[in-house]
């Protein structure tokens, strides 16, 4: 199946036999981007504790998301 064929496919859900990739190297690892339309960024945190909008409290070292210090639900 070529490139065009595997999109077309794709693109009306007809089962391609892979998902259709653009990748400037043949190597069988790529890299692939995302940009949010709707101009989305996750926010670069401080090394703190934060709360997130349903009321967690995050703890983080490092430029990653974190891990959960108090749950809103215990248990």
């Amino acid at each position: 199946m070529t490139g065009k064929e595997r999109t077309k496919r794709a693109i009306v859900f007809n089962n391609p036999d892979q998902l259709p990739i653009f990748a400037v190297d043949n190597t069988d690892i790529v890299r692939l981007s995302y940009v949010d339309p709707t101009g989305w960024a996750p926010r670069n945190r401080a090394h703190y504790d934060f709360e997130d909008e349903w009321g967690c409290v995050w703890y983080t070292t490092d430029e990653t998301m974190g891990s959960v210090k108090q749950p809103v639900i215990d248990d």
